[in-house]
């Protein structure tokens, strides 16, 4: 008959076990989420409050096996009933359990650097790079065609011959400059006197201090506008010569900005992260060791309490 207080300890060993394999898993989740949100910013492993008790909780358990294992040898050289079969038990428990860990380790962290080369190569770094370089070439190529197109003389000679008929000036205007979006005209006294093209593309009124040729790229909206200014020479049908001024607009496809300075971000923080290749593995290293050792001897503690509760019945019948 087992007795009540073994049936206790029993119990309360499971009931240890139980809490701190759930305190383990814990550590492990709240450990990786500070880990990895944090390892890219070159944030020391030694300002983690919880390494403490992940470097506690495996001595811990290896003190539990210790004394199991001083116990179980005492039990051997005084011959008590089962020590022997206890032995084995306890022999083929630890052999399963490092049977079980040791290659699934193994693997883990073979997929992890796998993984890890396949986040930083090379392939993908020259790709963001090569994504950016397009959008800056594309945003330099569009800034030259709008100055060559202000600094020219057929847009103004254009204007002058066909300011009294838009769509004839429109049409001119898209055979030999295609990517122009609008055109606006304005007076001296600052006043709108001809429009044509994307109405989104227009400007509602004149600045004061507008420079000549091209000039940064404007926000309107949700669009992202590049803007030229050239003047033209028209003579009034009294004779006399008045000045106006020409703005060329060109729209950006739409997103542009934002899908250049994702891609630029991206490029960053791809570089931050290659920088601490190595740590990064490094960290996930020690961090999948220091979770997965404890498991281990927890797998062996339990070995010892199986082959206890396997003896106990041997025990009190011999």
């Amino acid at each position: 008959m087992i007795h009540p207080t073994e049936q206790r300890d029993s119990s309360m060993w499971v009931l240890s076990i139980a809490f701190l394999y759930v305190i383990l898993i814990v550590l492990i989740l709240v450990f990786a989420q500070q880990l990895l949100g944090e390892i890219s910013q070159g944030t020391s492993l030694g300002r983690y409050f919880l390494i403490p008790l992940a470097i506690f909780l495996p001595l811990f358990l290896l003190s539990g096996i210790v004394y199991n294992v001083i116990r179980l040898i005492r039990q051997r050289r005084d011959g008590l009933p089962g020590s022997r079969f206890k032995v084995k038990l306890v022999l083929f428990f630890t052999l399963l359990s490092l049977l079980a860990s040791v290659p699934q380790g193994v693997l883990s962290i073979s997929f992890i650097r796998t993984t890890m080369d396949s986040w930083f190569s090379e392939q993908l770094h020259s790709s963001l790079k090569g994504g950016l370089d397009i959008a800056l070439t594309y945003n330099r190529e569009s800034l030259t065609g709008l100055s060559r197109l202000a600094g020219s003389s057929i847009l103004p000679d254009t204007v002058r011959e066909h300011m009294e008929d838009p769509e004839e000036l429109w049409a001119n205007l898209q055979s030999f400059a295609p990517d122009i979006d609008a055109i606006q005209v304005y007076d001296q006294g600052g006043r709108e006197v001809l429009f044509v093209g994307d109405s989104a593309a227009r400007m509602e009124e004149l600045p004061s201090s507008l420079p000549t040729g091209t000039f940064p790229r404007i926000k309107q909206g949700d669009l992202s506008l590049l803007r030229a200014r050239s003047s033209v020479n028209i003579d009034d049908s009294a004779g006399n010569v008045e000045k106006y001024t020409i703005v060329s607009t060109l729209i950006m496809p739409l997103g542009f900005d934002r899908k250049a300075q994702d891609i630029s971000e991206a490029l960053r923080m791809f570089s931050q992260y290659s920088d601490f290749h190595n740590t990064f593995f490094l960290a996930i290293l020690v961090f999948y060791s220091m979770f997965s050792f404890p498991i281990l001897l927890l797998s062996i503690l339990v070995g010892f309490l199986l082959s206890e509760e396997i003896t106990r019945p041997i025990v009190h019948l011999e």
